[in-house]
């Protein structure tokens, strides 16, 4: 795919039956993204090029990044992190080597890192857990590596980089051009799981609940929603604040940064038996638990994320429950591990039900897109 990012035209990137482009609005310069949330539904969320770019030159200053680099893509580019590759090296005229997403689990990765001279790549934890499970160990000249598209453990941030994969955790979502807040540079100084910096593009606050609102020149233009033979257009900012559905903590150094820390979306949390139970970090805490047994090699599991997800199931009696859909074939090999994860959580947070899925349903990044229902 190329984009020429100095000039005005739109480019739409989504499958072609979806949304046709005459009942877009005409607006110049845009890139339009399809997107969905981990509870499901579409949309469509429209960036302007000027947004892209405006992250980009935050981010490459961010990490000192010029035209000697030379940038691994494994990302999509029907996502806002394979796009917002193409957008640093067009600024800082750095090289990019494009691969597919698909080519992941055959190409040779050392291989292609050091025929190419591999700088700076993006990768999403299902990438880091491939690579821990190989035992790989990264290539001197792979001064960075950026990682978001999902929480990453901390015990496999440790293993990969004590295998000398500089990995910079990220928070970023669509609707920002890509990252918001990333692990500083000096953080590749110890193996201490680090915090994410907020960038300085970025402007942040948080209402009385935690939620995440942010002001951005790099925010969206607007969503587009199907509507029948229509669409409907929302403009989510309000004076130019955007109001996420995230909730995080901000903290702020002596020296005067901030810093970001996730925990967990507001449509996550549910009530069990009266108590409020939040999914992400519950899911969170059971892929730690699974880690640290290698519980997903013993099923026959080849990665982690999107191969389980702790729903809430609705229930007469305690409203609703907590169950596991896992991509394991061996019922009987899943019940021990939950046996004993329910041994560490509350009461109301245990897994009552277990249902094998040959395969779960994913989105973009291989990330599950069941609903909580």
């Amino acid at each position: 795919m190329r984009i020429n990012w100095d000039n005005d035209e739109s480019h739409y990137i989504y499958n072609g039956d979806f949304f046709p482009q005459d009942l877009l609005p005409q607006k110049k310069g845009i890139i339009w993204l399809s997107t969905s949330g981990s509870s499901g539904g579409q949309k469509l969320v429209a960036l302007s090029k000027q947004a892209f770019l405006i992250s980009a030159y935050s981010v490459n200053q961010f990490i000192n990044s010029d035209k000697n680099d030379v940038w691994l893509n494994l990302l999509p580019l029907n996502h806002v992190g394979g796009l917002a590759v193409l957008a640093r090296a067009h600024l800082s005229g750095a090289r990019v080597v494009q691969e597919k997403w698909e080519n992941w689990k055959t190409m040779d990765l050392l291989q292609v890192l050091t025929d190419q001279r591999i700088s700076l790549m993006s990768l999403v934890p299902t990438h880091v857990f491939d690579i821990v499970q190989k035992n790989l160990k990264a290539p001197e000249h792979l001064r960075c590596i950026f990682v978001g598209g999902g929480k990453l453990s901390e015990s496999l941030y440790v293993q990969a980089r004590k295998l000398g994969w500089n990995l910079l955790p990220t928070y970023g979502m669509t609707e920002c051009c890509s990252q918001v807040a990333t692990a500083p540079l000096s953080s590749l100084d110890s193996y201490d799981f680090p915090k994410a910096q907020v960038l300085p593009h970025m402007k942040l606050r948080i209402d009385k609940n935690g939620t995440l609102i942010i002001k951005s020149d790099a925010l969206l233009n607007c969503y587009v929603y199907p509507d029948g033979k229509a669409v409907t257009v929302f403009d989510p900012i309000d004076k130019g604040w955007f109001t996420t559905e995230d909730i995080v903590e901000l903290s702020t150094s002596d020296a005067g940064e901030t810093y970001l820390n996730f925990l967990s979306r507001k449509s996550d949390t549910v009530k069990v038996l009266g108590e409020l139970v939040n999914l992400t970090q519950l899911n969170f805490q059971f892929k730690e638990f699974m880690l640290r047994r290698d519980a997903f090699n013993k099923l026959g599991l080849t990665t982690v994320e999107g191969s389980f997800k702790l729903l809430a199931h609705k229930n007469e009696r305690a409203e609703n429950q907590i169950d596991l859909l896992i991509a394991a074939s061996d019922f009987f090999l899943v019940l021990p591990f939950v046996s004993e994860f329910n041994q560490t959580v509350k009461s109301f947070e245990k897994i009552q039900n277990v249902y094998l899925y040959k395969e779960i349903p994913k989105g973009n990044l291989n990330k599950p897109i069941l609903r909580v229902y």
